[in-house]
């Protein structure tokens, strides 16, 4: 599967084809395995068909994929022999779609929302550009990027980041896997705020509307074969 196609991921395509066709794999409608090759937004839609993914690292960021092109051949022979590791991930879903990394609302126009959100016994109000929930795994997107924390995708929780809050102390919360509400409050004239699941506009919303992201029943199925480290692209060590 190739999410944003280029002249270097058709080329990897290519060679991942060929390699797999001397080992006796093919194409199909139906697959066992989908092999996601670009970056994490590749990933974002391959794991929403509901198959295991095997993650070929093409793209300008890679925080989730393990396979380097190099590594392809290796790869197909260990998938041929059962030498893998399967990952099992949590996936919020809301109002019947699924999100591999994160749930965000943001304000329609150029100023701040009201927003409330309750999850467990958690309550709190923030008004600001909006608010990104996300899974462990999601926390290296648009979380992070509103400077949220890297949580280890092990870990089981949701993380909720406030984006760029106005007077606020609490920038994120990271949350037992529960199901938060979120609503949009009045503050006295008409709004609009979109919602977006995995970057894709999911619909609009106004005051007095709220939704629920709570966690899938099902998980995403990730075929490893190596070692993954998300902190190599933070320079840490």
């Amino acid at each position: 599967m190739i999410h944003k196609p280029s002249a270097s991921v058709t080329e990897i395509v290519e060679r991942l084809k060929a390699e797999a066709e001397k080992r006796g794999f093919r194409e199909s409608e139906e697959p066992d395995v989908i092999f996601a090759v670009g970056g994490d937004g590749t990933l974002l839609k391959a794991v929403k068909l509901g198959k295991p993914v095997i993650c070929i690292r093409a793209g300008r960021r890679g925080f989730l994929m393990d396979v380097e092109p190099s590594k392809i051949p290796e790869a197909l022979d260990r998938l041929n022999t059962g030498d893998y590791r399967v990952e099992k991930l949590n996936v919020l879903e809301v109002g019947g779609a699924i999100a591999f990394n994160d749930v965000t609302v943001v304000a329609d126009e150029a100023e701040t929302i009201l927003l409330k959100l309750n999850a467990a016994d958690h309550s709190m109000e923030a008004e600001g550009d909006g608010v990104v929930i996300s899974t462990p795994q999601g926390s290296t997107g648009w979380s992070l990027s509103a400077l949220g924390p890297y949580v280890d995708k092990e870990i089981d929780a949701i993380v909720v980041t406030l984006l760029n809050p106005i007077l606020s102390p609490v920038r994120s919360l990271v949350l037992k896997s529960k199901a938060v509400r979120v609503s949009m409050e009045d503050k006295g004239y008409h709004q609009w705020a979109k919602i977006f699941v995995d970057g894709d506009l999911w619909r609009r919303i106004e005051p007095g509307e709220w939704f629920e992201i709570g966690v899938g029943e099902k998980k995403a199925v990730i075929y490893r074969f190596f070692n993954s480290n998300p902190l190599r692209f933070l320079n840490c060590r």
